[in-house]
């Protein structure tokens, strides 16, 4: 694997939406009951690390929404302007530009098999709306190890409301 979890090439975030194919699979994976339900929940993230990369909360706002089988992640640069506008029919030449450089994307959040009862559970991203994709996928998977915080330890670092 290379920086990270091993993977297949059908585990890339953008496989199925290029195939045309995520709406069947989603259902295909919401009919088995491949969710998890414990993931529902709402939370910002305050650091995002990734693909040789980093941003904090002062550089955007991070949002992500998780039911049982869909997720929807929302990131707003800081440094954007108020657009004072109600619709993009009333956005400027300029506001229009600046609203295409939000990243917001959503689908559907695939739980993995476990070894055994101790190891943790990891999931996978598929992406069926992706605001910012243009034809090029992106090269890894948008896979993540679920790290539960122990009972009574309360929220972990990124939860919350922002």
């Amino acid at each position: 694997a290379e920086r990270g979890f091993p993977f297949t090439a059908d585990e890339l975030p953008h496989a199925l939406l290029a195939a045309g194919a995520a709406p069947a699979r989603f259902r295909e994976w919401a009919a088995a009951g491949r969710g998890c339900p414990e993931l529902s929940g709402a939370w910002h993230r305050p650091l995002f690390v990734g693909g040789w990369e980093h941003s904090t909360d002062e550089d955007e706002r991070v949002f992500n929404v998780q039911t049982p089988t869909l997720f929807v992640d929302l990131r707003v640069p800081r440094s954007r302007p108020d657009l004072s506008a109600r619709s993009l029919r009333e956005c400027s030449d300029d506001g229009l530009r600046i609203l295409a450089r939000q990243h917001a994307f959503a689908g559907y959040t695939l739980p993995g098999p476990r070894e055994g009862p101790e190891d943790p559970l990891v999931c996978t991203r598929h992406h069926v709306v992706d605001w910012n994709y243009v034809g090029a996928p992106r090269p890894r998977p948008n896979k993540w190890r679920v790290e539960p915080q122990p009972p009574g330890a309360g929220p972990g670092p990124g939860a919350g409301a922002g």
